[in-house]
């Protein structure tokens, strides 16, 4: 067999766990030597209980994941693994690198400066479109974006990422690749196969299980040189991967929010513990050395100069809280048929966004 077939043999055993799998690795020095071993042998090495050595040697004796590394392969699932050359040099140093990789698209560059954007998956419309500008804008200056692909916050900074042109970002899911969970983000998934990567240390058809997501959070945090933290609660997942990235030497950066709302209550304990806080890019461009490109400020203010008097005067009501129509024909002093219009044109260019219920919402972009 090849080298990547006994990587593929080990990578399915990965229900014994990655640290057993590393364990196993330190003492014979390859998957192919594990591979070769007896089950006296891999019983010796003491990484192993008697059910972890059966589950393996099951696997061996059945050789179908030789079929199944074809199948993937067929399918455009890339597979990489630790001894693999292109095995992402930013994850060989943290602790409990996955042996493996699956993966539609591509991996992120290893001299590219990426951000992980992570936080709440029930974040309110202002942390949503918080985290969706900050990505945008991070793109904007060749900043990769990486995340989990989670519905809240994570999915939103993915399609920040993805508004700017030849822009990257990458997805590290807790399932297999081939799975798109939540499925609500199948277009963003699809895009990202692309426009960047879609990534799990799982192999495919690994359903979407509890426990896999906090393992997933060391790799997020192990592809990104810094942490950017939105809207994340007192027990936030986000917590965990800001830990891992501390562990692992990385800045994070957080947003502040209201004392008051819980959203932010893990932001703020951040915050208070010492994260650096962010309140605008600069503040990230500056942490790397990045000077902010005013080209790309001078743009957005000119987006403002195309709209006519009365666009402004009702786009100047709005803020990211939503505002009834009602509240936006009593402030504007306008017809309520010419504040319609006016809303209609808003969202066709992009400026505000309906957020249900004649609610309307200004869009950070």
């Amino acid at each position: 067999m090849e080298n990547k077939e006994y990587a593929y043999w080990l990578a399915k055993g990965e229900r014994i766990g990655i640290v057993k799998v590393n364990k196993l690795l330190e003492y014979f020095g390859c998957a192919e030597r594990i591979y070769k071993a007896t089950e006296a042998e891999i019983m010796k090495s003491g990484a192993l209980n008697k059910k972890d050595v059966e589950i393996l040697c099951d696997l061996r004796r059945s050789d179908s994941f030789r079929r199944e590394l074809e199948e993937n392969e067929k399918a455009g699932i890339k597979f990489t693994y630790y001894a693999d050359e292109n095995y992402p040099e930013k994850l060989m140093n943290i602790t409990d690198p996955p042996f493996s990789l699956f993966y539609y698209g591509e991996l992120p560059e290893n001299d590219r400066l990426s951000v992980a954007v992570v936080g709440a998956r029930n974040a309110d419309y202002e942390c949503l479109q918080t985290a969706e500008k900050f990505a945008t804008e991070m793109a904007e200056h060749n900043i990769r974006v990486i995340s989990g692909l989670a519905r809240g916050i994570d999915v939103n900074a993915h399609i920040g990422a993805l508004k700017v042109k030849g822009a990257k970002t990458y997805g590290i899911l807790g399932c297999g690749v081939d799975i798109c969970y939540p499925r609500e983000n199948f277009r963003v998934y699809e895009e990202m196969k692309e426009r960047g990567g879609v990534i799990s240390e799982f192999v495919p058809r690994t359903s979407p299980i509890a426990r896999n997501f906090p393992m997933r959070n060391r790799i997020i945090s192990g592809f990104s040189d810094a942490v950017l933290i939105v809207g994340a609660g007192k027990k936030s997942g986000s917590l965990i991967t800001a830990n891992l990235a501390l562990d692992q030497g990385k800045d994070i950066f957080v947003i502040p929010g209201s004392i008051h709302n819980p959203h932010y209550a893990g932001s703020n304990y951040l915050i208070k513990n010492g994260a650096n806080v962010v309140t605008e890019i600069k503040d990230i461009l500056d942490a790397f050395g990045i000077f902010l490109d005013n080209s790309t400020v001078d743009a957005r203010n000119d987006r403002q100069k195309n709209l006519t008097e009365y666009e402004k005067k009702v786009y100047n009501i709005l803020s990211l809280e939503p505002i009834h129509i009602s509240e936006i024909v009593s402030g504007s002093g306008l017809r309520i048929q010419d504040v319609t219009s006016i809303l209609i044109n808003l969202e066709i260019k992009d400026y505000i966004r309906d957020a249900g219920n004649q609610h309307y919402v200004v869009v950070l972009n």
